[in-house]
């Protein structure tokens, strides 16, 4: 059966009927290779250069990209918050037909980058593509755990317990909602987030202009899907959890808490108390941001999903430039990061051999 690949600038009903019926069919639907997607992922690129990219077989799709195209280079639309990559993916896509959808794409494009995609893909997109000069590294992972079977352990759960009492009988009353999110709501999870430890540790984002319009545009174009739980002390909020849900699915998208609290562990607190409600929701996976930390260690142990990005030159002078550039970046990452390690590894010498207590 003959494929063929389409390119969009624009979304119409139609197209998005399409792109939602695959969206519900997928393995790996999720809310950044969603339809809405192309309306609420942030402009790193000209409006113009916003594309939708469609492999079809027949009459059936099997692959939809969201992506941006500038000077010949096509990447994923959203970056950096595109937690996921907003590629849509058939099941009854095959290996061969990913190898015509690069081939194809590398006529048009001299470097293709895919960023945050799931492993399965990865390991395809790096095996089986000889068309082109390839590279793919692991990126990132994100943390998960199942409502129904958290990963928490019986003395964290009764830690969290005694946490969540000692909270309410020293600061409270203590009480959680979980609400559709609205703008006028932005305004309070920014409070929060000045009050949190994320300013002082240049952490804060709420205060940045492209990511309270990012959550704004989500707002109106996901819609029912947006949600936030809230932590009131004494009536006043002290904690948020910023999530989109679907398919029986939560991804957390933003949390802060004032850091008056700590000593509580709000943050943990606060999913914990949620989760009854999203078990009462139907809700069956939590899964949180790229990036690890303790509150996600608490709740998610070893659970993890990893993510790659994957780079395709195309084997002329552009592409071997493009190529050579990137190499070289993350060889510069990689060494920075090196002499950052041991930097702290040398001050911790000095200070053990002047027995400072750290």
């Amino acid at each position: 059966m003959k494929s063929k690949i389409n390119i969009y600038q624009n979304i119409d009903f139609a197209l998005r009927k399409r792109w939602l019926d695959l969206w519900e069919k997928s393995n790996d639907a999720h809310p950044f290779n969603h339809p809405e997607w192309f309306k609420v992922a942030p402009l790193n690129c000209k409006d113009s250069d916003r594309i939708i990219i469609v492999f079809s077989k027949g009459n059936r799709d099997l692959l939809f990209i969201a992506g941006e195209s500038i000077n010949r280079k096509l990447s994923l639309l959203g970056s950096p918050y595109m937690e996921k990559s907003s590629i849509l993916i058939s099941p009854s896509m095959s290996k061969n037909d990913f190898r015509k959808l690069i081939k194809s794409l590398l006529d048009k494009y001299d470097q293709i980058t895919f960023q945050e995609i799931p492993l399965y893909l990865s390991n395809i997109l790096n095996n089986d593509i000889n068309e082109s000069w390839a590279i793919t590294r692991r990126s990132s992972f994100s943390p998960y755990f199942k409502i129904k079977k958290p990963s928490i352990s019986g003395d964290k759960r009764r830690r969290l317990s005694r946490y969540t009492r000692k909270l309410d009988r020293e600061c409270g009353p203590l009480s959680i909602d979980f609400i559709p999110l609205t703008v006028p709501m932005l305004h309070t999870m920014k409070d929060i987030e000045k009050r949190s430890i994320k300013p002082f540790k240049r952490r804060a984002v709420l205060d940045k202009d492209n990511y309270y319009e990012f959550l704004k545009n989500a707002i109106a174009n996901y819609k029912d899907m947006c949600w936030v739980g809230l932590m009131h002390l004494a009536g006043n909020p002290v904690a948020h959890l910023t999530c989109i849900i679907y398919r029986k699915s939560i991804f957390a998208l933003h949390t802060a808490f004032d850091k008056r609290f700590s000593r509580y562990s709000v943050g943990s607190v606060l999913i914990f108390k949620l989760i009854p409600i999203f078990n009462d929701m139907n809700i069956e996976l939590f899964e949180f941001g790229r990036g690890q930390s303790v509150i996600k260690s608490r709740f998610s142990d070893s659970n993890i999903n990893q993510h790659s990005t994957a780079y395709f030159f195309s084997k002329n002078f552009s592409g071997m430039v493009g190529m050579l550039k990137t190499v070289i970046l993350w060889k510069g990452i990689y060494l920075g990061r090196m002499i950052r390690k041991k930097k702290i590894k040398e001050v911790n010498y000095i200070l053990d051999r002047l027995s400072v207590k750290r």
